[in-house]
């Protein structure tokens, strides 16, 4: 028997994940699948290595390498797959005795990949990809991480319900973070984040965008957000994803 085409996508429990590897291609997870779907011919490549049912997924700026993870599941165990979306060939296989990933992301050089667990404690894992060596595994406690995002080579940021962390690399295995200082007006369940222009932005589940700068929050807009997507081959451009259609540039967004 052999798979014609796959209908429809995981959502009910995932963020950012549909991305394009170029401008006539999309990717995105369904079951144990990873679809690259041409949108010209509508035709569909499936990268098929997983065990259990894909929960999250990322794409390297340079959109030649993903970084594919494992949901919760029976095995308490998951896997993280690094491989190329061109020839589907494996780079690097990481077993890990977690629970499920919720969210992944690779470091601008594609040297490292940071990886939020789905365990009681929402391990917070920095891996090294020229060996698969996690370099630091930090508990982050009771508050789900649902979106991350590297600034470069040692910052990043994860955001969750009540949870917003900036995180410094420290010693090259050290993990720090300080807590973003949220404005009383803003929403608390922040559910995606991305960089661009030199500023983080969050979006939120009463469909808040929030400009961030030295960790603190600055200006805010309201849309209906499902997800915050950063196109680098469209410089300095944010695709906001919200009702039906909704395409909003990064630059009216911040000049507005």
């Amino acid at each position: 028997m052999k798979l014609d085409y796959v209908y429809g996508y995981r959502t009910k429990d995932t963020r950012n994940n549909v991305r394009y590897l170029d401008d006539k291609t999309i990717i995105y997870n369904a079951g144990k699948l990873c679809i690259i779907q041409n949108l010209e011919n509508n035709t569909q490549r499936y990268f098929s290595g997983h065990r259990e049912n894909v929960q999250c997924f990322t794409l390297n700026k340079e959109r030649d390498l993903i970084a594919s993870a494992d949901g919760s599941n029976e095995s308490m165990k998951s896997q993280i797959i690094v491989w190329d979306p061109n020839t589907f060939e494996v780079k690097i296989p990481i077993e890990l005795d977690i629970n499920g990933i919720n969210c992944l992301h690779f470091s601008p050089n594609s040297s490292k990949l940071i990886a939020a667990g789905l365990d009681k404690d929402h391990s917070l894992l920095l891996i090294n990809l020229s060996d698969g060596e996690i370099l630091a595994n930090t508990l982050c406690g009771k508050h789900k991480i649902v979106s991350c995002v590297f600034n470069n080579e040692n910052e990043f940021a994860t955001v969750g319900i009540k949870h917003c962390k900036f995180w410094t690399i420290q010693n090259e295995k050290e993990l720090q973070f300080i807590d973003g200082e949220i404005d009383e007006n803003v929403d608390k369940k922040l559910g995606v984040i991305e960089y661009c222009k030199n500023s983080y932005i969050t979006g939120s589940s009463t469909g808040q965008i929030v400009i961030w700068q030295n960790g603190k929050s600055q200006n805010k807009k309201k849309f209906m957000i499902y997800q915050l997507i950063l196109y680098s081959q469209m410089k300095n451009i944010l695709l906001v994803v919200g009702e039906i259609y909704v395409l909003l540039l990064w630059i009216m967004i911040y000049q507005n």
